[in-house]
C-alpha cells in the first residue's frame, strides 16, 4: 500500500510540468510577437461617405492604424463624393495617412496612380506630424500598374500622403490613386525586449521540468 501511494504521487508531479510547461513557453512566444495568430484582412478605404470633404486638408486626414488597410481615392473636377445616393463633386486634395507606427520599425511607402489615366498627381508626404512634406513626387500619364516606392521611412510615428491634382492637364476630370504603407525587413534581429521576453518563456519551461526531475 506505501508503495501504491508513492506511484500515485510520482504520477501527479510527472503530469503537472507537461500541464504547464507548453502554456508558459507559449504565452512568452505570443506576447514577443513569434507565434502567428493570423493576419488581418485587408480593407480598402475608400474617399467618400465620410471622408469627404473633411480631408481636404493636412488637420483634416483620414487615417488609419492598420497596415493591413489601403487607401483609394480620387481627386480632381469630377469625383465620387457619395454612393447613395450617387453624387460627384469637385475634389481639389485628399490627405490619407497612417498613424500609431512603431518608430523602432522600417516602414515602405507605395503610392499610384490609375493606369489608363491622363492626368498627373502630385503626392506630398508628411512624416510625424509636421506641416511640411519630407517627400514629394509628381506620377503622370500614361498610368503605371507598379507602384512608386519612397525610401525606406525610419524613426517615424505616422505618415500623412496627401494628393492633389496636377497641373499636367488642368481642364482633365479627375484621376484615381491608391495608398499603402508596409513594414520591411521582416526577417531583422529581434530587439532586446523580444529576447528577454523568450527567455522568460523559456527559463519557466526549464524550471518545470527540473521540478519533474525532483
Amino acid at each position: 500500500m506505501p508503495t501504491a501511494v508513492r506511484r500515485t504521487k510520482l504520477v501527479h508531479v510527472d503530469n503537472q510540468p507537461r500541464r504547464y510547461r507548453l502554456p508558459i513557453l507559449a504565452a512568452a512566444l505570443a506576447a514577443a510577437g513569434l507565434l502567428s495568430l493570423g493576419q488581418a484582412r485587408a480593407t480598402v478605404i475608400e474617399d467618400f461617405d465620410g471622408n469627404e470633404p473633411t480631408n481636404n486638408d493636412l488637420t483634416g486626414a483620414t487615417l488609419t492604424s492598420s497596415l493591413s488597410n489601403t487607401f483609394q481615392g480620387c481627386v480632381g473636377a469630377r469625383c465620387l463624393a457619395s454612393i447613395n445616393p450617387s453624387t460627384v463633386a469637385n475634389d481639389p486634395a485628399d490627405y490619407v495617412g497612417y498613424t500609431g507606427l512603431d518608430s523602432g520599425l522600417t516602414y515602405i511607402l507605395s503610392v499610384r496612380e490609375f493606369p489608363g489615366d491622363f492626368n498627373t498627381l502630385n503626392f506630398a508626404v508628411f512624416l510625424n506630424g509636421a506641416s511640411v512634406p519630407t517627400y514629394t513626387q509628381t506620377l503622370g500619364a500614361p498610368g503605371s500598374p507598379v507602384p512608386f516606392q519612397f525610401p525606406d521611412l525610419t524613426s517615424i510615428s505616422s505618415v500623412i500622403v496627401g494628393v492633389t491634382f496636377g497641373a499636367k492637364n488642368p481642364g482633365g476630370c479627375c484621376e484615381g490613386y491608391t495608398v499603402a504603407l508596409a513594414q520591411t525587413r521582416p526577417g531583422t534581429a529581434p530587439e532586446p525586449a523580444t529576447i528577454a521576453l523568450v527567455a522568460a518563456g523559456l527559463a519557466g519551461a526549464f524550471v518545470a521540468r527540473r521540478r519533474k526531475r525532483t
